[in-house]
Parts: C-alpha cells; structure tokens; sequence
C-alpha cells in the first residue's frame, strides 16, 4: 500500500459521492487505502460500511471531535502507509487521482506536495443558479484548504511535535510545511470541488428585497440602478428552477 487517503466526511450525501469517485479509480485496488473520520454520524458509518468502495479498496472509518481539522487529524493518524492524501467531502477527484499522486510523490519522499482544487467541469447545472460558491486552490496557496495536499507521515508527526499542537489550522500546516521540508506546488495534481448552488427560496427571497442587489449588501443609487434590481427576478427565477432541476440529476448520478 502507497498512499492513505485521508477524508474529513462532511454530511453523508457528500460523502458519497466522493466514495463514488474513488471506487472509480484505475489504480491497482492495493495501492491506496481510504480513512474516512467522522464526528458520530450514524448516517457516515453505515455508507461505509455499505459502500461498494469497501469491496474493493481498504475502507476504514474512524471518530473523532467535531470539525475538519479535527476529522483530518484523526484520519491521518490512522494511515497505514507512508504517504497521506487529504480530501473532503465536497471534492472529487478524477478516476487517475491516485496515480497521479504516486506519480507526482516519486522521488520526493520527505516533501509536502499541494495540489490544485477546480470546480468540477461536470457540475454545469449547478452554475444555472443565480450564485454559486466553489472553492478552488491555486498552488501555492498558504491560506486554501488541505484537499489534494499529500504529505509524508513523518512530516506530519514532526508538525505535531512542535508548538502548533494537535490539529492545527490548514494554513498553519502549510506555512510549516513551507519551511521545513518544503512545499512543492503541483497545479498538474488536480480534483474537482463541488459549486455549492443558492436555492430558489434564497434567489425568491433575496430577489423580492426591494432595492437592494442579490447577494450584495448595497442599495441601487440611482431610478435607473433600481428599475434594473427589478428586472433580475424573472431571470434570476427561471436560473433558480433550472438549477434545481439539475440538482435532482446530479444527485441521481452520484448514487453508486
């Protein structure tokens, strides 16, 4: 085994579709194994231990407090290999991920190895809606999450040791790992994120607001400014159904 992946659940619909992606790997079933920690979800535990991805790879599942930075801590202090990938729920990597991350870690046994985070090109019908949030990393990044970061395990045991403790904050992590070994930036290494779309009561309510912008704390200025406020909410109602209609397509797609 080569690689731990090392995944802070979220909330179980999540949760499953990244267990999706990487039952779809096309890496060797023993190269990698996968870490799920969550915070006593009942609905966590019993996706994995129903999942198809446990027939498959080594799926494990650990608890732990609240928090992601909680859930990563004790994700990778469980890895049995030498190397841990971080991910989270609302990522998905591509079906090369894990050989990527081989590829990529060869050679740099003692480096701490950021990748980047895009928003997931087949996620289309969620940009429909009237705002969208995707969070995407450029590496370097010292301020991004640590999805698609691999790490050594001793690294992350000498980071333990030193003043920042048990589960120190991501950008903490990265700073350090700047420092010592060094942080290599892999824009090559790339997973998807999830857009997180706005709901059509959030873009009805929002849109209804009299004189003041969707999504933006400012009032028109101007008759102009506001007879144009105005003319957003048809718009923006025909993007909120159409992006929920997607929505119940992409979600009939992530079921195993």
């Amino acid at each position: 085994m080569n690689l731990s992946v090392a995944v802070a659940s979220g909330d179980a619909p999540r949760l499953r579709w990244l267990l999706n992606a990487l039952e779809e790997q096309t890496a060797e079933n023993d190269a990698f194994e996968v870490i799920v920690a969550h915070s006593g979800d009942s609905a966590v535990v019993e996706l994995c231990r129903t999942h198809p991805l446990r027939e498959a790879v080594t799926l494990r599942w650990v608890a732990s407090a609240p928090g992601t930075a909680a859930q990563q801590d004790a994700a990778w202090r469980d890895a049995r290999s030498g190397l841990v990938a971080f991910l989270s729920s609302d990522v998905r990597p591509p079906d090369d991920w894990v050989v990527r991350c081989l590829a990529t870690a060869e050679g740099r046994s003692t480096a701490v190895i950021q990748g980047a985070v895009v928003t997931d090109p087949e996620e289309w019908r969620e940009k429909l809606a009237p705002r969208w949030y995707a969070p995407v990393v450029a590496p370097p990044d010292f301020d991004a999450r640590l999805d698609n970061s691999l790490w050594p395990v001793t690294a992350l045991r000498e980071l333990a040791a030193t003043e920042l403790g048990d589960e120190p904050a991501a950008g903490e992590m990265l700073r350090a790992a700047d420092s010592t070994p060094g942080l290599i930036a892999a824009s090559e290494l790339v997973v998807y994120s999830r857009p997180v779309a706005i709901g059509f009561r959030q873009a009805l309510s929002s849109s209804l607001r009299t004189g003041r912008e969707f999504g933006r704390g400012r009032r028109p200025s101007t008759a102009a400014e506001t007879a144009l406020a105005g003319l957003r909410l048809p718009a923006r109602l025909i993007l909120a159904v159409a992006g929920m209609i997607g929505r119940g397509a992409i979600r009939a797609r992530r079921e195993p």
